[in-house]
């Protein structure tokens, strides 16, 4: 449908792809919004304004990104049986080294790469951040005993999450975010169109 269009002159691919991540965006937003208000009382988290607000802002630019990645894993694919499997596989090889599953230090240094380009792994990293830094737990006797963690740091330090910055990792989220936009622009304009590269820089 967008060759088509374009071929007749309706839309440039600038205008095409932006109106469509302006028109998809607003629901993208408010779907992460309402759920991510329902999880953060359902998970139990603090009563806290200001943790739950950072919490709705990670959990809707995580989604966005989500978006925008799968957007540039679609536009890279020539039939959409080939960008659901590219997709299946690059949610779940992310989802595996998020640090949610298994203990980022545990994750083989010949893979632990891929968790630096991962924005569910920054996600995952921000809200547990969000959540546990400064938190103090209560222990009796018999928990102490047997190795209570004291406080929400130890608990992060666990995790291999101690030196989480949730502001820098919202940043990262958002340069990935905006990476993964600029592939699929590059991709819908260059891509599968039948011209060669040279035509398709000549046209707008």
């Amino acid at each position: 449908m967008y060759l088509r269009d374009h071929a007749t002159g309706l839309h440039s691919t600038g205008s095409f792809f932006m109106a469509r991540t302006l028109a998809e965006m607003p629901f993208i937003l408010l779907f992460a919004a309402v759920s991510a208000t329902i999880s953060y009382w359902m998970y139990g988290f603090q009563s806290d304004a200001r943790r739950f607000f950072i919490f709705v802002a990670i959990i809707c630019v995580v989604t966005d990104t989500g978006a925008a990645f799968l957007s540039s894993i679609g536009a890279m694919s020539e039939t959409m049986e080939m960008g659901n499997l590219l997709a299946t596989l690059g949610i779940v090889i992310l989802t595996l080294l998020d640090g949610f599953y298994r203990n980022l230090a545990d994750i083989p240094a010949w893979c632990r790469w891929v968790s630096k380009f991962s924005f569910l792994g920054y996600g995952v990293q921000a809200v547990a951040a969000n959540e546990f830094c400064g938190l103090a737990f209560s222990c009796t006797p018999e928990e102490a005993a047997v190795g209570c963690i004291p406080d929400g740091d130890a608990y992060l330090r666990r995790l291999s999450m101690a030196d989480t910055d949730v502001g820098a990792y919202i940043g990262y989220i958002l340069i990935i975010g905006a990476g993964s936009r600029a592939v699929a622009y590059l991709a819908l304009r260059f891509l599968f169109t039948g011209q060669s590269f040279r035509e398709r820089l000549a046209q707008p």
